[in-house]
């Protein structure tokens, strides 16, 4: 088997979209994205998604009244906003040289 070699200025890395790491949803006055508002639903349809598109007034006011009936993983994430020199280094530790994300 043939050992590829990579040229030093050849980049690798990853990327993550900051509603699926960032977390830190309630603090410093950040407020409620949509992603923030979208609740787990365990009986999702995934092959008729747009019955659960629609964000309605109930679906708000429930999001916003902290109904703890409900889940809302992407409030949470990873934790991204307290753990990124955490999870930078790890990328580190992969000889990754690129990051990319986005702030919400």
């Amino acid at each position: 088997m043939k050992k590829l070699k990579f040229d030093k200025k050849f980049l690798i890395g990853g990327a993550v979209a900051a509603n699926q790491i960032e977390g830190a949803y309630d603090i410093k006055n950040k407020g409620l994205s949509i992603a923030d508002l979208r609740r787990y639903n365990s009986k999702l349809d995934r092959k008729n998604i747009n019955t659960e598109r629609p964000m309605t007034k109930e679906k708000i006011m429930d999001a916003l009244s902290f109904n703890p009936k409900f889940i809302y993983p992407k409030r949470f994430g990873i934790d991204f906003y307290y753990k990124y020199k955490e999870d930078i280094a790890l990328f580190g530790e992969m000889k990754m040289n690129v990051f990319r994300t986005s702030i919400a």
